[in-house]
């Protein structure tokens, strides 16, 4: 169920992503919280799981999310670029799934790596367990995922 939910999720964000599409609904770009930082996590633990997420780290192919239709410049998605590198995929990944979850991506991320690199230090955000549980995973997860496509890729070469 949370593949499922994951795909309908991100291929929304991904079709829409970059369109001069106008709606009603404004990101987030304060009142970090901690069910913002949960839905994220689980995001994006359900993406790097998945193989065609692998494949799109890698190589850039988007084919989990990838349909006919065309962006807002009539070109195909297939045109445009997510970054050279995996990290710079990763990112993508990343901002999509912050949106997803109604956030501003760029405020999202600064305040979730100032809560890792804080952890364990006095700051603005007290954790609960299963916060702490949840970005321990989160941050060993994309760890994982990125050296695992970085080998992955070395390997096919």
């Amino acid at each position: 169920a949370r593949v499922t939910f994951f795909k309908s999720v991100i291929s929304l964000q991904w079709k829409h992503d970059g369109s001069d599409i106008r709606s009603d609904w404004t990101l987030r770009r304060e009142g970090f919280d901690r069910s913002s930082i949960l839905e994220y996590c689980g995001l994006m633990m359900t993406a790097i799981r998945l193989d065609d997420m692998q494949k799109f780290l890698r190589s850039g192919q988007e084919s989990i999310f990838y349909n006919n239709r065309t962006n807002h410049n009539n070109n195909s998605r297939g045109a445009i670029s997510y970054g050279e590198s995996i990290h710079d995929r990763m990112m993508y990944m990343q901002k999509l799934c912050w949106k997803a979850v109604g956030w501003e991506p760029d405020i999202a991320t600064n305040q979730l790596n100032k809560i890792i690199s804080l952890h364990g230090h006095h700051s603005e955000h007290t954790l609960d367990e299963k916060v702490i549980e949840t970005l321990t995973k989160y941050t060993s997860a994309m760890t994982v995922a990125i050296t695992n496509t970085l080998i992955e890729g070395s390997t096919k070469n």
